[in-house]
């Protein structure tokens, strides 16, 4: 046991022989080598407002004050410190003890007294005022309210321990739940804290998940409302096109084939070549030639400008003869507007303008008349309602890129093939007329 001893007493004395102030020294600075930012990081500031636990201050700030190096003998540091740390009403406090008539004289005399002005319950009633006016906010969930009440009661109630003030709070959580929650709960009834806390936030949960469901079902509405609208439009072009394909249908007589009136108002829809029809109106004239003993269909008058029957020689196409001059403005007007793909002149409309170019400088042989071949084969004019049909195509074809945007397959469908019915129609239209 001598060894034992003789160690003991070894120690002993080098502790007697250790410096207080160079070992706090030593501390700080092995402190600040491994952490050198730790030296920079003082507490926050008392300011004595609600919710500031002076005590605890203390012991931070002095933890400061020993990584600064500040050694309890040096008192006028410390108090040097601890005013530069007061704030607000704090401050105040202090330098109202620092200008007393008996002022303390040292940093543990301040210290006691700003623990005497600021003690650990002296907010007490203010947090038990304020526990119960506290509500669950608008976006606050249930778990952080009752967090937040529960270190509200930690000052209103610091005597208590943590089951009293859990049995305060229970009642005080449930009263200032949102409405929603607090109505679907309200049946229920909780043995303790964590029991309707976690009711409560299954409530939360329900209500989130029927909200998104609302707002998902509110947003299929407003598509859906927009796809029908679009359908509503399509339909309407649809049927506005069915009808002007109808009332041009009209205006078509399948027996004369021409668009100068209907099959129905037709003189000649029974063969009926007697002067007057069935319902013995008179004949009208016929359109080429004026009289009234035939139609204008069945006019043999040629023109006079190519020879050929079925049309006007005001309305004749072909390039006009040699010495008609009359004809020849009307011939400039509508020799860009043939769509006859049969029509003699196509094929030689380079050969027309240098004719016409001859004729204008003067020029113009009898040659050119030598060599234009005479088609005795009624000419087929242009239509007037040919330009209402090529409008309806491009409607039709309009449409059908409108049909492609539609995302339900049933009313594309459906929508599709009531266009591709019109255009099917439209087609049979352009034909019956081109025949």
């Amino acid at each position: 046991m001598t060894p034992v001893n003789d160690r003991l007493d070894d120690l002993s004395g080098r502790f007697d022989n250790i410096n207080l102030e160079e070992a706090s020294e030593e501390i700080r600075r092995a402190t600040l080598r491994i952490n050198p930012l730790i030296a920079l990081r003082p507490p926050p500031m008392f300011s004595g407002a609600l919710g500031q636990n002076l005590e605890e201050w203390f012991v931070q700030f002095e933890h400061f004050m020993t990584l600064q190096g500040i050694t309890p003998a040096q008192d006028n540091f410390r108090l040097a410190y601890l005013e530069a740390n007061f704030s607000g009403a704090a401050l105040a406090s202090f330098r109202e003890l620092k200008s007393s008539n008996a002022p303390p004289q040292t940093y543990d005399g301040y210290k006691n007294e700003m623990l005497h002005l600021y003690p650990i319950g002296r907010d007490s009633d203010l947090y038990q005022q304020h526990i119960y006016d506290r509500k669950q906010r608008f976006k606050e969930t249930a778990l952080e309210y009752v967090d937040d009440l529960k270190k509200i009661a930690a000052s209103a109630f610091p005597d208590l321990n943590s089951n009293a003030r859990h049995a305060i709070i229970k009642p005080i959580f449930l009263r200032g739940l949102q409405p929603t929650v607090r109505e679907a709960i309200r049946f229920r009834e909780f043995t303790d804290l964590s029991e309707a806390t976690k009711a409560a936030a299954y409530a939360e949960s329900q209500l989130a998940r029927d909200n998104i469901d609302n707002h998902n079902a509110t947003i299929s509405n407003a598509v859906l409302h927009l796809e029908t609208n679009k359908i509503r439009d399509l339909e309407e072009k649809l049927s506005n096109i069915q009808k002007q394909i109808s009332k041009s249908n009209r205006r078509y007589c399948a027996n004369c084939k021409t668009n100068m009136h209907s099959t129905e108002q037709c003189y000649y829809r029974n063969n009926n070549n007697n002067q007057r029809t069935n319902n013995g109106s008179q004949r009208p004239n016929c359109e080429i030639c004026g009289r009234s003993n035939h139609g204008t269909n069945q006019c043999r008058s040629p023109c006079r400008n190519c020879g050929r029957t079925g049309h006007r020689t005001s309305q004749c196409r072909m390039p006009p003869r040699s010495g008609n001059i009359q004809n020849y403005n009307n011939y400039q007007s509508r020799e860009l507007l043939c769509t006859c793909c049969y029509c003699p002149k196509h094929g030689a409309y380079s050969k027309s303008v240098q004719t016409r170019n001859e004729k204008s400088s003067g020029n113009l042989s009898r040659e050119s008349d030598q060599q234009t071949k005479i088609d005795e084969k009624p000419q087929t004019i242009l239509s007037p309602n040919q330009i209402a049909v090529d409008n309806l195509t491009v409607m039709l074809n309009s449409m059908e890129m409108d049909i492609e945007s539609i995302e339900d397959k049933s009313v594309k469908d459906a929508l599709e093939k009531h266009a591709t019915n019109v255009k099917q129609t439209l087609s049979n239209l352009i034909c019956e007329k081109s025949t």
